[in-house]
């Protein structure tokens, strides 16, 4: 009896360990995989600029509808994403796309021990393999950015996995059905798109319970578990009678945006556009058909008999098929849609494959024909074919560390008082993050920029509303130059003066920072009237600035006075010297004046990543002599360097001389010129 409690032992720590090294080694080629992604300090998408700009909101608001407003992805999106906040950091691009590594790392671990439920440990190995290959080798940036598909997901294997287990081993372990239940409850207040094939795993779960040897309990801990996550967002609104925002917000405007279905030719297509995704949907298939030839030669030979349950097949079958209804339902063509598949692809063939090679030579054939498959599309991902439709997508391979506060400095820190909250007129929501100031309205998004026809009076009540509360101390207008895709010549623009309830309160409470030049394609920058004259009183202005040496392609030196710091791919507004050059930037002042300190923002050439300036020395000058020189090191975007003064410097001019860079040259984003004046609240 020792040596069978012994034996049994070493056997439960041998496939434990078993399990735990390799699910070692998925975790970390994913990591491998996606490091540079994380690394990436801009967004690869606006949908995870929005989700991650709401968390600014929560933070200062709160989580629900009557606060927050995410369009057809729920408040959880953003909620996940605020973890960063306990720790004591700030949720950056950085940390978005380590959310969503570990919510890609939950779902193929829930994968795996889904198929093992039925298999040993190499046949989930196997097919586990090619999940963690999409999700570590995919190119495109819909596949790289914290998308809307992520959580419920990984909300949805979860929820398949405690109920598989429930009805595969027969348990009537109460835990199984409350987290079941718990999972399909919260996945559709993440993204309503799940909500089909949350009802096709609860009516499998109801069923499972059902047929469970304690039957009641087992309904009424999957039923209890459902409801606990509608009533962490619905009975706050109801009590507070805002539930009407929920209905509207999330309800009724989701399905204004369904178009007609798209077709299953579409989705193919879709499936092509990354050739990873594309490789391991035909090389899964492929092994899947492997697996009925050899089974079904098996049986005419030998008339081998699979004990196969077909309830389970069924149910798998279905979920497959309303998996592909609800990314072809929305009738968008958005590549990121195809998130909710690879896994429910690979657990049906898993499944089938497990339960259908049984013989160790059928067991061998198939493992032989997957290393040369195998093989083959690894060679194959190395040549670039011609032909394949595919996005065209490279990330620039970042130096600059990893941003986990963005707090103190932000880029707005240049102004002489502090901002409560920001409001920013364009689809721009990473201005928010880089920023670190919370939105003004329930929508970082602003979905008030499209033609106003297609906005209803709720969307239109709730942004005045929640802009009056706010009160924002800053205003950026982002439709009126070229920022992100909106075009002044079109119908999709709607400048502010379009608005009237909201332009009538820009341009009576607000005042513009007018630019060293003006710029038709760059962002408008407003902050209220009873800042404006405190701006002109502390902050100089130069009568002109110039770079040396300057190339005709070469960005104007004027941008460095713009008051616009956001470095993105939409307007160019910082100035850079020709590639691996050394150079200075003269800046004259209209007049003497006394300065008390500077404040530089050095430029990492938007999302080329490529230019960043080190060291400099800063001459002033009153007339032609030298009043004073200082040096100091630039730190990297997105933080201000301030050079402070002994004393105050009377001069005319100055001169920012570069010394030395990092990457392919020098450049700077913005400057500030301080003067000795002190106020309440400066």
């Amino acid at each position: 009896m020792v040596f069978l409690l012994l034996k049994k032992s070493a056997l439960f720590i041998k496939h434990k360990a078993i399990d735990l090294t390799f699910l070692i080694f998925m975790i970390s080629i994913m990591t491998w995989g996606r490091w540079n992604s994380i690394k990436h300090p801009y967004p690869l998408n606006p949908d995870e600029a929005q989700f991650t700009a709401s968390v600014l909101r929560i933070i200062s608001c709160g989580y629900n509808w009557d606060k927050l407003d995410g369009g057809t992805s729920g408040p959880l999106n953003s909620l996940i994403l605020s973890w960063p906040h306990l720790l004591g950091l700030d949720s950056t691009f950085n940390t978005t796309r380590l959310t969503a590594l570990m919510l890609l790392s939950i779902t193929a671990i829930f994968l795996y021990y889904s198929i093992k439920l039925v298999s040993k440990n190499y046949w989930a190995m196997l097919w586990t393999l090619p999940l963690v290959a999409f999700y570590a080798f995919a190119k495109t940036a819909d596949f790289l950015h914290y998308s809307s598909e992520l959580l419920p997901v990984s909300l949805l294997v979860c929820a398949n996995f405690f109920i598989l287990k429930a009805y595969v081993t027969k348990s009537t372990n109460a835990i199984l059905y409350l987290f079941s239940g718990v999972a399909l409850g919260m996945a559709p207040f993440a993204k309503l798109q799940s909500s089909p094939m949350v009802l096709i795993i609860g009516v499998f779960a109801f069923v499972v319970a059902y047929l469970s040897d304690k039957r009641k309990q087992s309904i009424k801990l999957l039923l209890a578990g459902g409801i606990v996550p509608a009533s962490f967002f619905l009975l706050p609104l109801a009590y507070s009678d805002h539930l009407n925002d929920f209905w509207q917000s999330y309800l009724v405007s989701s399905s204004s945006y369904v178009k007609p279905t798209v077709s299953l030719r579409t989705i193919l297509y879709m499936i092509q556009f990354d050739r990873t995704l594309m490789y391991v949907i035909v090389f899964s298939a492929s092994l899947g058909g492997l697996s009925m030839l050899l089974s079904s030669w098996r049986y005419a030979h030998d008339k081998t008999r699979y004990r196969l349950s077909p309830y389970l097949i069924i149910y798998l079958l279905i979920l497959q098929c309303v998996t592909l209804y609800s990314i072809a339902k929305p009738g968008r063509a958005f590549s990121h849609y195809l998130m909710f598949y690879p896994q429910f692809l690979l657990l049906f063939l898993g499944f089938i494959t497990t339960l259908l090679l049984k013989k160790n030579n059928d067991i061998k054939v198939f493992c032989s024909c997957y290393l040369g498959l195998g093989v083959f599309f690894l060679c194959l991902s190395a040549y670039r074919a011609p032909n394949i439709h595919e996005l065209k997508f490279k990330l620039p391979k970042p130096t600059i560390p990893l941003e986990f506060s963005t707090r103190n400095p932000n880029l707005l820190s240049w102004l002489p008082f502090t901002p409560k909250s920001l409001l920013v007129w364009a689809w721009m929501p990473q201005w928010y993050v880089w920023t670190n100031i919370p939105p003004a309205t329930r929508t970082p998004a602003m979905p008030h920029c499209y033609p106003y026809e297609s906005i209803d009076d709720f969307h239109r009540n709730s942004f005045i509303l929640d802009f009056k509360q706010s009160n924002p101390d800053v205003i950026i207008d982002g439709v009126c130059g070229d920022s992100f895709f909106y075009d002044r010549n079109t119908r999709y623009i709607s400048a502010p003066k379009n608005f009237p309830e909201f332009g009538s309160i820009l341009y009576t409470n607000y005042n513009r920072l007018l630019p060293l030049v003006e710029d038709d394609d760059c962002p408008k920058v407003y902050v209220k009237n009873t800042f404006k004259e405190l701006i002109d009183r502390v902050l100089i202005m130069p009568a002109s600035v110039s770079v040396s040496p300057s190339t005709s392609a070469a960005p104007h030196a004027y941008t460095l006075f713009d008051n616009f710091v956001m470095e993105d791919e939409t307007v160019v507004d910082y100035c850079l010297l020709p590639e691996k050059t050394l150079g200075h930037f003269e800046i004259k002042l209209s007049q003497p004046e006394e300065i008390s300190k500077l404040m530089i923002l050095n430029t990492r050439n938007g999302n080329l990543l490529n230019y960043s300036t080190k060291a400099i020395r800063v001459c002033f000058y009153m007339g032609k002599e030298l009043a004073s020189a200082k040096d100091a090191e630039l730190k990297p975007y997105p933080y201000w360097t301030t050079i402070d003064f002994d004393k105050t410097i009377n001069a005319t001019s100055f001169m920012i001389e570069i010394r030395s860079f990092l990457g392919n040259g020098a450049g700077i984003n913005e400057v500030k010129i301080f003067r000795p004046i002190t106020r309440q609240g400066y």
